[in-house]
């Protein structure tokens, strides 16, 4: 069984409970084994700009200190925005050595770090494992919608493959909708103090995609995934990508109870029949 060092990040565990229990479901039946990094801790959600802020650093470098640690090559992100958080403090760890000095003395009981865990999001290995095994999905007549909103696809050089979550679904039978509104931003942490511009981007987004034939949204960022459904006003369904995936893979616990949108009946609709 092949294995996928796995780090959850704080949203999988406090309001995006649906996609962490669909993330173990969907990969136990593509036969890859998910192992948590112990010990985790926050990254820090946004990546830190201030180059002397030791803290904010340290953060999101302390998870990869602790993969490195328990012999992983690879680490698997399931959160957009954690996943361009440590992807990015990968690159700082390796390019920027003096920086990383002092940084290091944070972690006094571990080896200094200069780099050598690569930051993958779970969708490349999605991908990679349902290309290969022999449970694929029929062609279904639902549409639907990835959403890659900002830090799946900025900065460019830290962005996942292009289309990537429109291959998973398309290898799986979907039939795929393109719109405008794929990667723009949802409003983000405006939801605290602005939601009225929050309510308007999310507002744009969920209309373009209704206009344009799609049934569901499909998405990896939870605060995307909070915002969207919190001003859903045109009652489109929200699902999270493995959710998805697995409605086709005939794959029983995907953690649907947790959804905030409504996503009946296209669940139903969905999901696989012997």
């Amino acid at each position: 069984m092949e294995e996928m060092f796995f780090y959850p990040g704080c949203g999988l565990k406090s309001g995006a409970e649906g996609y962490y229990t669909s993330i173990r479901s969907v990969f136990a039946k593509l036969d890859v084994n998910v192992r948590e990094l112990p010990d985790w801790n926050c990254c820090g959600a946004v990546y830190p700009l201030s180059t002397d802020n030791l803290i904010q650093r340290g953060a999101p470098i302390r998870n990869l200190v602790k993969a490195r640690s328990q012999g992983a090559e690879v680490l698997y992100v399931a959160c957009s925005m954690c996943y361009n958080v440590l992807k990015r403090a990968e690159q700082f760890a390796q390019t920027r050595q003096e920086e990383m000095k002092r940084v290091n003395e944070l972690f006094e009981e571990y080896d200094d770090y200069s780099g050598g865990v690569e930051i993958r999001h779970i969708s490349e290995l999605l991908l990679e494992r349902l290309q290969v095994v022999d449970i694929l999905g029929t062609p279904q007549e639902k549409k639907v919608a990835p959403y890659y909103g900002c830090t799946l696809v900025r900065p460019a050089e830290f962005a996942v493959p292009p289309r990537i979550l429109e291959d998973i679904l398309k290898t799986v039978g979907y039939t795929t909708i393109t719109f405008r509104n794929t990667d723009r931003c949802c409003g983000a942490y405006h939801s605290i103090n602005r939601p009225d511009i929050t309510r308007t981007r999310v507002t744009e987004i969920l209309t373009d995609a209704v206009n344009e034939g799609t049934e569901a949204l499909i998405l990896s960022c939870p605060l995307c995934e909070y915002n969207l459904a919190a001003f859903n006003m045109v009652d489109l369904p929200i699902l999270w990508l493995t959710q998805a995936v697995g409605l086709v893979l005939g794959v029983s616990d995907l953690g649907l109870e947790y959804n905030r949108s409504v996503i009946e009946p296209f669940t139903r609709e969905a999901s696989h029949h012997e």
